[in-house]
């Protein structure tokens, strides 16, 4: 309508509590959630970041993980809960990566011993789909669990997709 000035809710002074009803603190009396300590921020960022060692032996990140795991397990609720975390994951794209590079590199022989008889070249396709499927999780694996070490490390609740809804679904 013309001539009517539309109201801003920002312009609109504050309720005023009704009788009986205690008024809300105000924001600098509201508690802040208290961060982890610096300890536990640096195990939950180790747990995640061990996926690195991987690169160089294997099972590291595994192995240091689990440790981290049952060395938190009774005394820091969120430093135990980001190792099982980072351990499951790193399990799970352990397993994955065995089965899509034993397919790759099967595929990969495959087509090698049948390339004289022409129909080698007909796998070409597959064998790398699979040779780019386990590169994607190789580098796709590192990244996350980087991005897990570094939000950790500021002491933010970090969760795997599916993963973390699947542990904590499973724990009684």
């Amino acid at each position: 309508m013309p001539g009517k000035k539309k109201v801003e809710p920002e312009s609109l002074p504050p309720e005023e509590p009704q009788a009986g009803e205690t008024p809300p603190p105000p924001a600098s009396a509201v508690p802040l959630p208290s961060l982890p300590g610096r300890e536990e921020r640096l195990a939950a960022a180790a747990a995640h970041g061990g996926i690195l060692l991987n690169l160089l032996t294997g099972i590291g990140g595994l192995v240091l993980a689990l440790v981290l795991w049952l060395h938190y397990e009774g005394r820091s609720k969120y430093a135990s809960w980001q190792a099982l975390q980072a351990l499951v994951f790193q399990g799970v794209v352990l397993l994955a990566g065995l089965v899509v590079g034993s397919i790759a590199a099967g595929l990969w022989l495959l087509t090698l011993l049948l390339r004289p008889l022409i129909i080698g070249y007909c796998f070409l396709p597959f064998t790398l789909g699979f040779s780019l499927l386990f590169a994607f999780l190789f580098l796709g694996s590192l990244l996350y669990g980087c991005a897990g070490a570094l939000a950790t490390l500021n002491g933010q609740d970090f969760g795997y997709r599916w993963v973390s809804g699947w542990i904590y679904r499973s724990q009684p």
